[in-house]
């Protein structure tokens, strides 16, 4: 092992949290993930430990890769000893958007009863997992995702005299945001991540997710980063001292121990003459100067077609993707007229192809902060003209949306879907909008619906929804009656299902 400092700033805890001073502190320097799990308490047994991982492009994989085992030798140890099964206190994993399916997540046959993984938002690649007695989803908004992870007694790394000193953004003064309070709360005995190598001046790099990573950090016990030179190095919140690690691990090529680049997402399709249209429709809808909030798939993307007229659009989003770089190189996104962080890209995190990851390493255009501050409702309402932009499974005909679920099968989770349709609501000028194509794509079924499948989330209530876009017109639903709300969706769903539908809202009492 090798110790040594990577920079001139170090850290001393107050309580168990990490603030910055100007004393050194040295970070245990390892080449192998079980040389780090040693050294943080992880072995010789992981069990009854608690860890929170980085999500998505900053996922620590060399970890993922390699945990199963640990557990497999504490099984082993625990049955020797003749411990009861009933008794074993399971190793309890916290992430989100899981890049890869993972044994430790899906092998339930071998670890079932040894670890809890709960992710904030599932993926295609581990959804089916779901209730396999090891994976399950911690339903929140983006925006509370760190409280929802810290203990009431780390609470001060959310903001006061601690983390607020850490961040540009000036949306710190909270009013109401609390922690976790449950009965079975947990401090976090280990934070584990990826990072860009430490530079010259030893700063590193969290990678393209700033979510809730920094909070997790300060509040964990112990630290571990993984250091991966194939990760971008992103400007804003992510940017430490490399002395708030505990332990480093060096970059390896050792088969099981390889740094891999962070895993990306396929090319888009083409979009299809429908999500064409709806995007079209969208695009009718934002006036040049907005500042935009966008997400992924068929629609998004078209949308990037769609506003190529426009000019002098900035961007505040929980995830910076590639049509908006697309959108930045045409020239229509320049950040000019932001009234929040202008000539500037805000996001939490980052996903997309190498593409996009190569035009945010170390573009100080494009800065990552905590998704409680991008998200903060208040901070989506400063910003002048603020039109966020997302889709859905299902709309009824009172409003409430389903973004999340199909009937009781959970897809993903409401990530930052709420967070900036209420926000964009609260900007001059600004509006949330729900943009679906009218019928499903491989189902043909009506996306508009009398009533919500039995089990689905309601992702946005009918309290709070403001405009459907579907490629038959557009629907502004704030502050109408639930007969004009209905008659209003009933005009934008498919022709063919317009008479159900008018048939239902009747039986309803709707109509």
């Amino acid at each position: 092992h090798t110790a040594h400092t990577h920079t001139k700033q170090g850290t001393h805890k107050t309580g168990n949290h990490r603030h910055p001073t100007t004393m050194a502190k040295r970070s245990l320097v390892v080449q192998t993930v079980r040389e780090a799990a040693a050294a943080v308490g992880l072995l010789p047994s992981p069990l009854g430990k608690r860890m929170v991982t980085a999500m998505a492009g900053s996922e620590p994989s060399r970890l993922f890769r390699n945990v199963h085992e640990w557990l497999a030798e504490a099984a082993s140890d625990s049955t020797n000893t003749n411990t009861n099964a009933a008794s074993i206190n399971p190793l309890r994993i916290t992430c989100a958007n899981p890049r890869r399916r993972y044994p430790v997540i899906s092998d339930a046959d071998n670890f079932a009863g040894l670890v809890r993984v709960e992710s904030f938002f599932l993926t295609k690649e581990v959804r089916n997992d779901v209730g396999n007695g090891i994976l399950s989803h911690i339903p929140g908004h983006l925006s509370r995702w760190a409280a929802d992870l810290i203990t009431p007694e780390d609470s001060s790394v959310l903001g006061g005299d601690g983390l607020s000193r850490w961040f540009e953004l000036p949306s710190e003064k909270m009013a109401g945001f609390r922690v976790a309070s449950s009965a079975d709360a947990q401090p976090i005995d280990v934070f584990w991540g990826s990072c860009s190598p430490p530079d010259e001046h030893g700063m590193l790099g969290l990678g393209p997710a700033c979510v809730y990573e920094v909070e997790a950090l300060r509040a964990a016990r112990k630290v571990v980063l993984e250091i991966n030179p194939h990760l971008p190095r992103c400007h804003g919140g992510g940017i430490l001292p490399a002395s708030v690690a505990d332990v480093l691990v060096e970059p390896s090529s050792t088969p099981g121990e390889e740094t891999e680049p962070p895993v990306t997402l396929p090319d888009a399709r083409d979009p299809g003459p429908i999500q064409t249209r709806v995007a079209e429709r969208v695009a009718e809808l934002i006036p040049d100067g907005a500042t935009v909030q966008f997400g992924i798939g068929g629609i998004p993307n078209a949308l990037a077609k769609a506003l190529s007229g426009h000019r002098d659009l900035g961007i505040h989003t929980e995830m910076i993707n590639d049509a908006m770089v697309q959108l930045y190189e045409a020239g229509v996104v320049t950040g000019a007229r932001k009234s929040r962080r202008p000539f500037r890209m805000v996001g939490s995190f980052a996903l997309g192809s190498r593409k996009l990851f190569d035009f945010i390493d170390g573009n100080s255009a494009v800065e990552l902060h905590p998704g409680r501050i991008v998200n903060d409702l208040v901070e989506l309402g400063r910003n002048s003209l603020m039109h966020s932009i997302n889709t859905c499974v299902e709309v009824d005909l009172t409003g409430q949306v389903c973004s999340e679920s199909v009937g009781h099968r959970e897809l993903s989770g409401v990530g930052g879907a709420s967070d900036t349709h209420l926000g964009a609501q609260r900007s001059p000028g600004g509006r949330g909008i729900i943009a679906i194509a009218s019928t499903a794509y491989k189902t043909g079924k009506s996306r508009i619906v009398p009533q919500l499948t039995p089990g689905a989330k309601v992702s946005i209530s009918r309290n709070d929804v403001d405009t459907i876009v579907t490629e038959h017109g557009v629907a502004f639903l704030r502050g109408l009656s639930t007969a004009d709300r209905a008659r209003a969706l009933i005009s934008i769903a498919h022709p063919d299902e317009r008479p159900s539908l008018e048939q239902s809202g009747k039986a309803y009492g709707y109509l």
